[in-house]
């Protein structure tokens, strides 16, 4: 199933825009077989963003706005089968209108994702 990955990133500016935590769920979702697409990645494929090695973070590019990424994710969504939505995702105005596309455009299956305590994800289906 391909699958899109939505969540807070502009309000975790000071934590590396959460790229952390999009890597990490896309390598859980990838563990059990889903192909993801990851905004996180694309911003750094794309070269939006960067991490800065002696900095110890991630750097946005001059160019970048949100509107362009916001663009480029509905691109994406449109050709993806089901959402997953990260935690703290209610308070993301990105990622609101993300699941909005998603599920009264596409009408896809959403999926809110947490991890268990084994570290394994736990994907429960909204409805």
């Amino acid at each position: 199933m391909r699958v899109y990955i939505a969540g807070p990133m502009t309000a975790y500016r000071d934590s590396n825009y959460n790229f952390p935590e999009f890597y990490k769920a896309q390598a859980l979702l990838e563990m059990i077989g889903y192909t993801v697409h990851n905004p996180a990645r694309m911003d750094i494929e794309s070269g939006k963003a960067q991490f800065a090695p002696f900095e110890g973070r991630i750097v946005t590019a001059p160019d970048f706005t949100l509107a362009d990424a916001m663009r480029r994710d509905i691109k994406v969504i449109a050709d993806c089968e089901a959402i997953v939505l990260l935690p703290d995702w209610q308070n993301s105005k990105g990622a609101a209108m993300e699941l909005q596309v998603a599920r009264d455009f596409f009408q896809m299956p959403v999926f809110e994702m947490s991890v268990s305590v084994s570290g394994w994800p736990i994907l429960t289906r909204l409805e």
